[in-house]
């Protein structure tokens, strides 16, 4: 038992390098890029194409998060991969729970926030 725990813990120290691509220095927030790049798709019978920027984050406990998207334009699909976090959409406050996804339209504002757990936040970025 104690081996495993042990274990476990030299796994999570090796994951948060991984995780820490990129940082939101106010916040403590770290991101890895996954995508970035532009997708044709058809629509209509013709091929268009569109941005995609898809990102996993890791948000502290006790962080607050005020922008996933990176000030890109587009509508972001955000998925909880782990623990526990208040979605802030323009204001209204949402509790989300891991294994929930959502959707902040474009020009809408995302705020973050956790409070005495960590979470593991996946979003995908549709560009205009």
């Amino acid at each position: 038992m104690q081996r495993s725990l042990g274990i476990v813990a030299v796994l999570g120290l090796a994951l948060i390098p991984v995780l820490a691509g990129s940082q939101s220095p106010s916040s403590g927030a770290r991101s890895r890029e996954g995508y970035v790049g532009n997708l044709e798709v058809m629509s209509k019978g013709a091929p268009q194409s569109v941005a995609v920027n898809y990102r996993t984050w890791f948000i502290p406990q006790g962080a607050t998060v005020e922008d996933l998207s990176g000030g890109a334009g587009g509508n972001l699909v955000v998925e909880v991969a782990s623990g526990f976090l208040t979605a802030i959409i323009d204001g209204q406050k949402q509790p989300k729970q891991f294994g929930e996804f959502f959707v902040v339209p474009a020009g809408h504002k995302l705020q973050i926030v956790t409070t005495n757990r960590s979470a593991v936040v996946r979003t995908l970025q549709l560009g205009q």
